[in-house]
């Protein structure tokens, strides 16, 4: 349900534009005179309070839809719903077909746990993603390659380095590989993160550089200096990982 997020953002902030323009209009119209001939001053001035109701609708409706892009504004989200409704009286439905789409997104478990992710800190890519994918994680160890230290701990570090490398890959990718290697200049390591078929490659964010840093430092500690290696990880059933 989370991935219907920026899609009903998308939509707020259509919405919200459509009611500005159709509002503004209306509010122009009456102001100058264009309204109904003979109508009733009392009707008059209905209609220009719906007309600026509207407007104003629509200004904190384009608000919330780009606060709900970003992960953030949930009670503005569903703040934005009520005063829609002022533009199902104009000829546009769109404004009470929004109210229930977006209680219904905004009250679901699953919307609720990603804007307090995003509110923890999380990235809105993070917060979108969720943790499905990483409590899926099935750690898969190759017994001939060395560890640099006690296994137990060796696990604990390995874990994070790919629960930070998944929820940074993109959705479309099954597999990657990170190649780390050591910069003979300054000493520090070098990463890369590229497909399996070696033609796209992404920038590595600061949780993995952190989490690959804790990992450095305690090969070192442990008199396993690292030089070069390449982390390999794919999905299948859960997301699998091994050194190379």
């Amino acid at each position: 349900m989370r991935r219907c997020i920026r899609w009903f953002a998308g939509l707020q902030v259509a919405q919200g534009l459509l009611e500005v323009v159709l509002g503004g209009l209306s509010l122009i119209g009456q102001l100058l005179d264009l309204g109904v001939q003979g109508a009733p001053d009392d009707i008059r001035g209905l209609a220009v309070a719906l007309a600026a109701t509207v407007v104003a609708s629509g200004l904190l409706r384009i608000c919330a839809g780009v606060f709900c892009w970003m992960v953030r504004g949930r009670s503005l989200g569903i703040i934005s719903l009520v005063p829609g409704l002022a533009s199902s009286f104009m000829c546009c439905p769109f404004g009470l077909m929004l109210l229930v789409f977006g209680l219904v997104l905004y009250l679901n478990a699953d919307v609720i746990e990603a804007f307090e992710l995003r509110a923890s800190g999380a990235s809105a890519d993070d917060a979108l993603r969720g943790r499905a994918d990483i409590d899926a994680l099935a750690a898969v160890f190759d017994p001939d390659v060395p560890s640099p230290g006690p296994l137990a701990e060796r696990r604990v570090l390995d874990t994070s380095i790919v629960e930070a490398l998944v929820v940074l890959l993109p959705d479309s990718w099954t597999e990657a590989y990170v190649d780390l290697t050591r910069s003979p200049r300054d000493s520090s390591l070098q990463v890369v993160i590229r497909d399996a078929s070696h033609q796209q490659e992404i920038t590595p964010d600061a949780h993995l550089l952190d989490t690959l840093g804790a990992l450095d430092e305690f090969g070192q500690a442990s008199d396993a200096y690292l030089k070069r290696a390449t982390l390999h990880v794919w999905e299948d059933r859960g997301w699998h990982f091994k050194w190379l």
